[in-house]
């Protein structure tokens, strides 16, 4: 007759004597520090990725043809001779100023190479795209009253124009009306300087006599005696006559 040994019972987890095998632990720590350290990565990379969106500059996709005309939309643009920002300025140019777009933005990556003249010259370079529109986007730049009077050139001895007429007719108009000084009360600034005086009203031609009366007008609003009729003498004059 054979008898059978008794099975051994197995341990409950519930009994204090019961252990994890030691591999088990370990498989399950080291779990935990795997996943800790990827929590740290992606937090990481989502950190390095805002940093580089606020440090690379958004550029508008503006989408100007080429060999297209686009005008300056901001007070000012800085013309680069390379589509970088640090690289060399070749000229500043004025809002509203006018460009001819030489290649789209999808070659230099939100950068236009344009080629644009000033006074005579012609330049090339290039604009940040955010900086330029479309000709027909542009809008009538804000005159001053002083421009609708005199215009927006800046005229000198040798210029021909009506603004030019006009100006004379007002330097006039103000040396008559304008005394001479306190021991003269009497005499007009017309009547004391010659240069009012030959001066042809009825001419659109910048003389030498025109030069004189600027001269005199700026030495008395006490502007840069030049001779020459820019922003400042044509306000100061406006002023002066209206």
């Amino acid at each position: 007759m054979r008898f059978l040994a008794p099975e051994k019972a197995e341990k409950s987890t519930d009994d204090p004597s019961f252990r994890f095998p030691e591999n088990a632990l370990m498989a399950v720590y080291g779990g935990m520090i795997m996943k800790t350290k990827l929590t740290r990565i992606v937090a990481l990379v989502l950190i390095i990725v805002s940093v580089l969106s606020l440090s690379v500059p958004a550029f508008a996709q503006t989408n100007i043809p080429k060999n297209s005309t686009a005008y300056v939309s901001q007070s000012e643009a800085r013309v680069r001779a390379k589509p970088d920002k640090n690289s060399t300025l070749v000229k500043t140019l004025k809002k509203n100023a006018t460009v001819k777009i030489l290649t789209t933005t999808s070659t230099y990556h939100g950068w236009y190479k344009v080629s644009f003249t000033v006074s005579g010259t012609s330049y090339t370079g290039y604009i940040r795209e955010d900086y330029l529109k479309k000709s027909s986007q542009q809008q009538e730049p804000t005159l001053t009253n002083w421009e609708k009077e005199y215009g927006t050139t800046t005229y000198r001895m040798g210029n021909s124009s009506s603004y030019i007429q006009t100006i004379k007719q007002d330097l006039r108009y103000w040396a008559m009306n304008t005394y001479y000084n306190n021991t003269y009360p009497q005499k007009t600034v017309y009547e004391a300087m010659g240069c009012f005086r030959t001066m042809n009203t009825g001419s659109k031609y910048f003389d030498d006599a025109t030069r004189l009366s600027v001269r005199y007008f700026q030495e008395k609003k006490k502007l840069d005696i030049d001779g020459v009729v820019g922003n400042q003498t044509k306000k100061a004059l406006y002023n002066a006559t209206h």
